[in-house]
């Protein structure tokens, strides 16, 4: 067997398949970068538009909000005279920005769910510069610094018109009073709040704070502009008192009927109050009647009060406008009075202003209950008493003058005189109201031995009179006492009884039974006396009373007749009187008036009195009063 070696085959192909395999490769790798290439610039295209939309559109957006953003510091500044725009630009910035990344996000996505969500952001940052949120911050502040600065200043603060003192907090007032036009901003420091998630998942709306330096710090979205103004409550007053006649302008009309009608009087006496000038001369002025301008006032002070029903409500509590504005004018007016003044308030209302704490209520369609509403009506009417007062009119009280020794001698004689008349006129009186009768009971009361002190005699010294008169009934017993001799004298024409049985003395009694007393004395000898003739005797048997004439004694009792007295006692003389009151004439002008307007003209032609003329109503009140005594 032979062996051979193997054939060598020779491989022509595979050369030439790997070239076209390489060849084949290349083609389609060029073709992937090719591609490739395309799709990046594409995407490059795509995203430079995307990013170029969402910068025009954030631009858009944030321009829009900084235009509002400097409308609302051109308008602080024309409010307020200074220019918040250093406080306010860092933070109107971030937010602007803020805001206007979440529009531009949202306008971009496709996804509604992250649209809805940017879209809730977003509402956050457009209702603060698009939905006056930021607008009302920024005048909130402005307003509580102009409010301030013009109605808080020396002359208005505390005043009628003015911020309430009484009703603003230190801290405030101290803080926006600090703020100057021009560098005001100075003083503060603007940060802002909100804009994160909150734990109800809301976004925490937006607003400022305001810190000033050593001072407060206040959220310019809730700042509380209620600020109090001391309220006018005496508006309207002048006008009622204009129409009825009291004033005139300003001033006192002391001329009018109406001001007469003022004056306070006592049974038609005007009344007094009294004072003295830089002299020390003392200065009489005539009262005004505070009851009769309560009264008249008292209509307009209610409406006025009603008027602040409609600054709160009983609801609100102390906490109501309405309540601490009329609260205001009591501790910023009326606390202000001068201590002289407030002892007159007192008087007239009962409290001092400082005493004086309003209360919740519905009384008569007001915020104020029933002892408020009284008390607040009453304190405004003492106000206005007192001004008024002060404008009265005075007179000089002259100084009594010195007198001589021939004066004080007479006067002293008068004062004596007058002190017997008023003794004796207390006794009478004392006799007149007996039941017994005039006679008898001032018998009684000489006999009585407690009244021996007043009339100046003893009790010995009462029974002097005895020597004088005796009760008719003591008369049997005396002539039992006499001897025959004075008996006989007496009695020339009676037989003597030692047993003083004499019949004929009761005759003598039976004959006069209007007498009461028999005189024994020898100028009048054993005389049945009538009751002014007892009366006269025993009067002038007192001590006191022993010079006094006949006609002083009747002068001092007023009644010359003491049967005249008890006859206009009666009452058919009283209704005579009544009638002839009621039916009274006066004819004036060819004019016939009767009853009260008789009475009216009568006083105003011919005034009994003497002083200036009495007005229409304090005649009729004087014709009133008058008839009412005489029915008494």
């Amino acid at each position: 067997m032979s062996y051979e070696n193997p054939t060598t085959v020779v491989d022509t192909e595979s050369a030439r398949i790997r070239a076209a395999g390489m060849a084949s490769f290349g083609q389609s790798i060029g073709g992937a970068i090719t591609a490739l290439g395309q799709r990046q610039r594409e995407e490059a295209k795509a995203n430079k538009k995307a990013n170029k939309d969402f910068l025009n559109s954030q631009t858009k957006y944030n321009e829009e909000y900084q235009q509002k953003s400097w409308t609302a510091t051109d308008q602080f500044k024309d409010d307020a005279g200074f220019d918040i725009s250093p406080q306010v630009t860092k933070v109107f910035n971030q937010w602007a920005d803020e805001g206007a990344r979440l529009k531009a996000e949202r306008d971009r996505s496709d996804d509604p769910e992250e649209r809805r969500k940017l879209g809730s952001q977003i509402a956050v940052y457009d209702k603060f510069f698009l939905g006056g949120g930021m607008t009302n911050n920024l005048e909130s502040f402005a307003e509580m610094q102009k409010t301030i600065q013009a109605n808080g200043g020396p002359g208005k603060a505390g005043d009628v018109g003015g911020l309430s003192l009484s009703s603003l907090k230190h801290e405030v007032y101290r803080d926006f009073m600090g703020m100057g036009k021009g560098n005001g901003g100075g003083a503060i420091s603007i940060t802002g709040m909100g804009g994160q998630v909150s734990e109800d998942g809301q976004y925490a709306p937006l607003s400022l704070t305001a810190g000033f330096k050593d001072g407060g710090t206040y959220d310019m979205s809730n700042l509380n502009n209620n600020l109090i103004t001391v309220p006018n409550m005496q508006d309207g007053v002048v006008d009622v008192l204009q129409k009825a006649g009291y004033i005139a302008g300003n001033k006192l009309n002391t001329n009018s009927e109406g001001f007469k009608d003022f004056i306070k009087t006592d049974d038609g006496k005007v009344e007094y109050t009294s004072g003295y000038d830089t002299n020390g001369n003392e200065i009489r002025y005539q009262s005004l009647d505070f009851d009769k301008m309560y009264n008249a006032l008292d209509p307009t002070f209610q409406a006025t009060i009603v008027g602040y029903t409609n600054e709160g409500s009983v609801a609100d509590g102390d906490s109501s406008l309405g309540l601490q504005t009329m609260q205001s004018y009591v501790d910023d007016e009326l606390e202000e009075m001068s201590d002289s003044d407030k002892e007159i308030f007192k008087e007239k209302v009962g409290v001092y202003p400082e005493e004086i704490s309003l209360q919740i209520g519905e009384e008569k369609n007001t915020i104020l209950d029933k002892e408020s509403l009284d008390l607040y009506k009453k304190a405004l009417t003492a106000q206005k008493f007192i001004e008024l007062q002060k404008q009265m009119p005075g007179e000089k009280v002259e100084k009594p003058k010195t007198l001589g020794i021939a004066d004080r001698k007479a006067l002293k004689e008068q004062q004596e005189q007058l002190q017997l008349d008023q003794k004796l006129a207390g006794v009478i009186d004392k006799a007149i109201q007996s039941p017994k009768g005039v006679d008898v009971g001032l018998y009684d009361y000489l006999m009585d031995g407690a009244n021996t002190t007043a009339l100046d005699y003893g009790e010995i010294g009462s029974r002097s009179f005895r020597e004088d008169i005796i009760p008719k009934d003591e008369y049997k017993e005396w002539v039992g006492t006499l001897d025959r001799e004075d008996f006989a004298t007496a009695f020339p024409n009676e037989n003597f009884d030692s047993d003083g049985d004499y019949d004929f003395i009761d005759k003598q009694i039976s004959a006069n039974p209007d007498s009461n007393f028999i005189s024994i004395n020898e100028e009048r000898p054993l005389e049945f006396l009538d009751p002014e003739s007892a009366y006269r005797i025993m009067i002038q048997t007192v001590p006191a009373f022993a010079d006094m004439k006949t006609s002083e004694l009747g002068t001092a009792r007023g009644e010359g007749d003491m049967r005249e007295r008890d006859r206009k006692k009666s009452p058919e003389y009283k209704a005579q009187q009544v009638k002839k009151f009621e039916t009274m004439t006066y004819e004036w002008d060819g004019n016939t008036y009767t009853g009260e307007e008789a009475y009216i003209k009568k006083e105003q032609r011919e005034p009994s009195y003497t002083g200036s003329s009495k007005s229409n109503l304090q005649l009729r009140q004087e014709y009133q009063r008058k008839l009412q005594d005489l029915k008494k």
